[in-house]
């Protein structure tokens, strides 16, 4: 873990595709059964996701892989 508290980069392309399609964070962690608090860990890079999260989210957003990078 880094200084700042990050265990990974944060997922900005995620974040950005997640903006474009009129997505907050909110909605992210209502399809999740998460708290936002929990999501926002997991999107600043200071938690992870689990793959069947990233399962969830690409075929409910009809996101690629692509945008976890």
């Amino acid at each position: 873990m880094s200084k700042n508290g990050t265990r990974h980069n944060p997922y900005k392309g995620l974040k950005r595709t997640l903006r474009a399609k009129g997505l907050r964070y909110e909605d992210v962690a209502e399809l999740l059964d998460r708290s936002v608090p929990a999501v926002c860990k997991k999107m600043n890079g200071e938690s992870d996701f689990y793959l069947y999260e990233l399962h969830k989210m690409c075929s409910s957003y009809g996101l690629d892989l692509d945008a976890f990078i």
